[in-house]
């Protein structure tokens, strides 16, 4: 069977807000003002201007309780794969993989509150200043600022984006009910610990919906947030939909809850996929970290563990990606 792979959108993570540390314009105010302002500009290269200018669609309204989300899917781990042809993989037809079902009941006040957290509002983006040495100091007041609302600043690059350890930390708490019921489910059908416990994991965050995010959602006060089209994982959850990015940090706070569990994340090409730590086995994809095995765990589509797409494991070899932690599983 071919596996499909959705367009993904351009990669929000390092390229959307751009800085331009260029020589800022004097604003023409009234006589005896020397005023400047730099508006930081956004760089939407790759997503269509509908995605671009949209706004997130908002949850249910704001109360106490839960919403109730059922879940459906097969690990693709559990086909036996006879030969791979390119992005093809030819399985044993005589063998079925295992399929799995579950409900989840999302905390209303904790979705909210992880949506308010994250993301930066875009008056933000417009710094006044009088000087260059004020410019300096107020960009440098700007990047800490960010940092608070789950953002960082690239130095190489001069960007911001989402940091997706920020997201992780903050919505780990949050994901601890429905990554003990994955857990458990696993437990409870003999999936063993390791590689194949994560197999579920990464098959579940597959099944969802492939689903670009917008850029932008609007606060609670009405103002702009910039989102770079990446949601908080209990948002992901709630809304059964994300895209690379978004798919890539739900696994990422899910295996949080996975002791002994490591998972890297790799960006690059207008895109983002993961690697987990373990012991490859023969024919699996992976890449070597300070002496370390990770194995490449492709979330778009349904892709085995250690399978990625072809244009991605070339885009490795020409060393396209760049490696992000977000940090190791500690158990729930």
């Amino acid at each position: 069977m071919k596996v499909r792979r959705p367009g993904i959108p351009a990669l929000a993570l390092a390229a959307v807000l751009t800085f331009f540390l260029l020589e800022a314009c004097v604003s023409p105010l009234p006589s005896g003002q020397t005023r400047k302002e730099r508006q930081d500009r956004l760089s939407l290269t790759g997503r269509t201007t509908q995605q671009a200018t949209a706004s997130r669609t908002k949850p249910a309204a704001r109360s106490a309780g839960s919403a109730r989300r059922a879940f459906a899917w097969t690990d693709v781990n559990t086909r036996r794969v006879v030969e791979w042809r390119g992005d093809t993989a030819v399985v044993d037809p005589s063998v079925s993989p295992q399929r799995y079902q579950m409900s989840l009941d999302i905390d209303l006040d904790r979705l909210h509150g992880e949506i308010d957290a994250f993301g930066v509002p875009q008056k933000w983006m417009k710094l006044t200043f009088r000087n260059e040495a004020e410019l300096r100091q107020k960009e440098e007041e700007f990047r800490r600022r960010i940092q608070t609302r789950g953002f960082r600043h690239n130095p190489a690059e001069d960007t911001i984006g989402p940091d997706p350890g920020w997201m992780v930390a903050r919505g780990r708490e949050d994901l601890r009910g429905a990554a003990a019921g994955l857990l458990r489910l696993g437990r409870d059908r003999g999936v063993a610990a390791g590689l194949p416990l994560t197999g579920l994991l990464a098959s579940f965050v597959q099944g969802l919906k492939y689903q670009s995010q917008p850029t932008t959602r609007q606060g609670a006060d009405g103002q702009t947030i910039l989102v770079n089209g990446v949601s908080m994982p209990l948002e992901t959850l709630y809304h059964g939909a994300g895209d690379c990015d978004s798919r890539c940090v739900l696994l990422a706070t899910l295996m949080a809850h996975q002791a002994g569990a490591e998972l890297v994340l790799l960006e690059g090409m207008d895109h983002m996929f993961a690697a987990v730590r373990g012991q490859p086995r023969p024919g699996d994809q992976m890449i070597t970290l300070g002496g370390v095995a990770y194995i490449l765990v492709e979330l778009t589509d349904k892709w085995p563990l250690g399978r990625i797409p072809g244009a991605s494991w070339r885009g490795l070899g020409l060393k396209k990606f760049r490696v992000v932690r977000p940090g190791a599983g500690t158990g729930t």
